[in-house]
C-alpha cells in the first residue's frame, strides 16, 4: 500500500514537472515569436536553451522524484532568459504586469512597492540591455513568489483540514465522554482541545514573508497548549466560584458535579453546556488575563 502511494506521489509530481517544463519552453517560444513580429531575428542563443529545455523533458519520465524539483528549477532559470529576447518597447509593459501580478496574488504591499521603486526607473530605460537585465529580476522575482504563494496555499489548507479534522473528533468525543462520569474531565479537555484548534484556525493570516509566516507555524502548538491550559485553568476558577455562570439557575460547579456524580445522570442540555463552555476558554487567548483578574481581585 505505502509503496503505491509512493508511486502515485511520484507520478503526480512527474506530471506537476512536465507542465512545468512545457509551460516554461512556450513561453520561451511565444517570446521569440513576438521578437521576429517586431523584426528582431532569433538569437544563436535561443536555440540553446530550447534544445537545453527539450533536454529537461526528455528526462522526466526517469527522473526519480527527488530530482524532479531539480529539473523544474533548471526550467526556471531557463525561462526567465526569456526576458533578453523581449522587443524593447515591450519589455515595460511586461515588468509592470508581472508586478501587477504578484500583487494580486496578496504578495506584501510593501515588497510590490519596493520592486516597483527600484525597477521601473530601469525597466523604462532607453538602453535595452539595461531594461532587459530588469526584466529579468522581475521574472526572477516573480517566479519565486509563485513558488512561495503556491506552497503557502498548500500549507494553509493541510493546515485548516487538520484542524478540522481535530476539531470534529474532538468535539465528538467530548461528547460521549460527558455521558460517562469517570469521562467528564476527559471530555472536558478534549472540548478545550477543540476550541484551542478553532483558535488556531481563525487566526490563519494573509499570505506573509517567509520568516513571518514560518513564525506563525511554529507558534501552532505553543498557541494550542496555551489554549488547553488556559481553559483547565479556567474551569477550575469557575468552580471555585470566583466568577460564577449561571444555567438555567445552576452555576457550572452544579452542572459538572451532577455529570461527574455516577447515577446522577448527564442530560444533553449540560453536555451541551460544558462543552460550550470548556472549548470557548480554549478559543479565547484572553482567558489567562481573565483568570489573572479574578484571582488577584479575591
Amino acid at each position: 500500500m505505502f509503496k503505491r502511494i509512493s508511486e502515485w506521489r511520484t507520478e503526480k509530481k512527474r506530471r506537476e514537472t512536465l507542465s512545468a517544463v512545457r509551460g516554461e519552453r512556450q513561453a520561451l517560444e511565444d517570446t521569440l515569436d513576438r521578437a521576429e513580429l517586431a523584426g528582431i531575428p532569433r538569437p544563436p542563443a535561443a536555440a540553446t536553451y530550447l534544445a537545453q529545455l527539450a533536454a529537461l523533458e526528455d528526462q522526466i519520465p526517469t527522473a526519480a522524484r527527488h530530482e524532479l524539483g531539480d529539473i523544474a528549477s533548471k526550467a526556471e532559470s531557463l525561462g526567465q532568459l526569456r526576458s533578453y529576447f523581449y522587443p524593447p518597447q515591450e519589455v515595460d509593459d511586461y515588468g509592470h504586469l508581472s508586478i501587477d501580478q504578484m500583487a494580486e496574488w496578496g504578495v506584501p504591499p510593501e515588497t510590490v512597492a519596493s520592486l516597483r521603486d527600484r525597477l521601473s526607473p530601469k525597466l523604462k530605460s532607453k538602453d535595452p540591455a539595461e531594461a532587459r537585465s530588469a526584466l529579468n529580476a522581475v521574472f526572477t522575482e516573480s517566479d519565486s513568489w509563485s513558488r512561495y504563494v503556491d506552497d503557502y496555499d498548500t500549507t494553509t489548507k493541510k493546515l485548516a483540514w487538520w484542524l478540522l479534522a481535530v476539531i470534529a473528533a474532538s468535539l465528538l468525543l467530548a461528547f460521549f465522554s460527558m455521558r460517562c462520569p469517570w469521562l467528564v474531565p476527559l471530555g472536558l479537555l478534549l472540548a478545550a482541545v477543540a476550541g484551542s484548534c478553532a483558535s488556531v484556525v481563525t487566526k490563519i493570516g494573509p499570505l506573509a514573508v517567509t520568516s513571518e509566516f514560518e513564525a506563525s507555524l511554529r507558534h501552532v502548538p505553543t498557541r494550542i497548549a496555551t489554549g488547553i491550559a488556559a481553559s483547565v485553568i479556567a474551569s477550575g476558577v469557575l468552580c471555585w466560584g470566583f466568577a460564577p455562570i449561571a444555567f438555567q439557575s445552576k452555576t457550572y460547579f452544579d452542572l459538572l458535579l451532577g455529570c461527574a456524580t455516577p447515577g446522577e445522570g448527564c442530560p444533553a442540555p449540560s453536555v451541551l453546556g460544558l462543552t460550550a463552555v470548556s472549548a470557548l476558554l480554549g478559543f479565547s487567548e484572553r482567558v489567562l488575563t481573565w483568570v489573572n483578574e479574578r484571582v488577584s481581585t479575591r
